[in-house]
């Protein structure tokens, strides 16, 4: 039992990271193309998404605000 728990626990951490790291990707790289279509799909996961999809969302779009602020 407890040698399980012991052996498990990484990996569900490690698989938990991995999942993070793979949506963080995607979302950089709909900010970076930077089109209509990409910056929609971030919008829509901002409001649609489960929490972690949302808190990642939300930070790539508050970057594209900025971009556009300070270019105004």
């Amino acid at each position: 039992g407890t040698l399980l728990v012991a052996l498990v626990g990484p990996l569900f951490g490690a698989r938990r990271w991995l999942w993070w790291a793979q949506r963080r990707a995607a979302a950089i790289a709909l900010r970076r193309l930077g089109t209509p279509e990409a910056l929609a799909v971030l919008e829509a996961a901002v409001t649609t998404g489960g929490r972690r999809v949302r808190k990642i969302a939300r930070a790539q779009v508050a970057l594209v605000q900025r971009r556009e602020k300070m270019r105004a």
